[in-house]
């Protein structure tokens, strides 16, 4: 029995990266719809990378709170 396994080729490092900003809320990232369902047990679960979609930074939210001002005690 031969093996017949193809293993897809992992993410770009740049990728994961973006992706963990965007967890931590550094960044605001569309990366596509999930699936509509499961794949079949026998079917693999990996997919193509979506280019995601940056729509905004902690930065931009900063900046559209307007002047900010140290606290006066």
């Amino acid at each position: 029995m031969t093996d017949q396994t193809q293993m897809p080729e992992p993410a770009p490092i740049n990728y994961y990266y973006l992706w963990h900003l965007t967890a931590l809320g550094v960044v605001d990232a569309e990366y596509g719809s999930a699936p509509p369902a499961p794949p079949a047990l026998d079917e693999s679960a990996a997919r193509a990378l979506p280019d995601p979609l940056i729509t905004g930074t902690v930065w931009d939210a900063i900046a559209s709170a307007g002047p900010l001002r140290p606290a006066r005690v």
